[in-house]
């Protein structure tokens, strides 16, 4: 019979607060691409000194960047494993009797990633980390071997091995599955933070380090599941002659970005209320997501990056 299995609640919690953390993370990545790719749309770039950048830039910090990625892999990969090899060692231990188990001897551990260590230690503990993945896959060989010898001599039943496998995963799935998810996400969010440091490192090399990638506004809002709310955005002018002012929006998974007007002329120091209308999800989310970015561009100005963050807050 099937059994299904519903984690606890502060682990379906955590997840959830897992999930908000890489939306909110991979939604300050885009918008700081955004900017990038606007920066082509206005004088400051063209798409050839774009293009004529990026061989450049990949020759001058690929090396360091496709580093980072391969030692932030290592140190995922390895960790992974430590979970699994632990899960494995504790459902092993509740299924095959301990004096069999003890015959195959310990098994070969992972050493954990050196860090910040130079090349030399990386590559030491590239070829370690390899040697120990070897010698692990060899136990489980064996461990095979002995659970198949010791179902044939009748001194462990297949149904004692089934219900071993659904009681561990009732009991302990849950709390595994909660740290790999750790891992996954702060993965995730070093690998975005990589991909963020080469864009800067582009902008920087084209525009200079005293060059930021465009202004940035935060509104914020709240209300229950599937509800709207507005917030006033003034924009105003600070050029001697008409400017014509576009807005866009780009919303987030679940929610819906509306802004009104979306085009319009601004007059010499003249001032302007626009309307950013947030439609929520169905369904709540824990604390302050982010629900999306309006990009608002006035001529000979720079444009402003408006972050949207809201609250879906529990029905009534």
């Amino acid at each position: 019979m099937e059994t299904t299995t519903v984690p606890p609640e502060d682990w379906a919690r955590r997840f959830q607060e897992l999930a908000d953390a890489n939306t909110e993370r991979s939604m300050e990545s885009v918008a700081n691409v955004q900017r990038l790719m606007l920066a082509v749309s206005r004088a400051q770039l063209t798409p050839d000194a774009l293009a004529d950048a990026l061989p450049r830039f990949g020759q001058e910090q690929g090396p360091e960047i496709y580093e980072r990625l391969a030692r932030l892999l290592a140190s995922f990969l390895a960790g992974l494993q430590r979970v699994l090899v632990r899960a494995g060692d504790e459902y092993l231990s509740s299924v095959v009797p301990s004096g069999p188990l003890r015959s195959l001897g310990p098994r070969a551990v992972s050493p954990p990633p050196p860090g910040d260590a130079g090349p030399a230690e990386w590559t030491a503990w590239y070829q370690l980390f390899a040697a120990r993945a070897a010698d692990q896959q060899a136990w489980l060989t064996r461990l095979y071997g002995l659970m198949l010898n010791e179902v044939a001599a009748g001194r462990l039943s297949p149904d004692a091995v089934q219900y071993a496998a659904t009681e561990f995963a009732r009991e302990r799935s849950g709390q595994f599955l909660a740290e790999i998810a750790e891992l996954t996400s702060a993965f995730l969010g070093q690998a975005l933070e990589i991909a963020d440091d080469s864009v800067d490192g582009l902008f920087a090399q084209l525009f200079g380090d005293e060059v930021a990638l465009g202004a940035e506004l935060v509104v914020e809002g709240s209300g229950p599941p599937g509800s709207t709310f507005t917030r006033g955005l003034a924009v105003d002018s600070e050029r001697d002659d008409r400017a014509v002012v576009s807005c866009s929006a780009t919303a987030a998974d679940g929610f819906v970005l509306a802004v009104e007007p979306s085009s319009f002329e601004l007059g010499p120091g003249a001032s302007r209320t626009v309307s950013v209308r947030v439609t929520l999800p169905p369904a709540p989310a824990g604390g302050a997501v982010e629900a999306g970015t309006v990009v608002v561009r006035k001529e000979g100005e720079e444009d402003l990056v408006v972050r949207v963050r809201a609250v879906v807050e529990p029905a009534s």
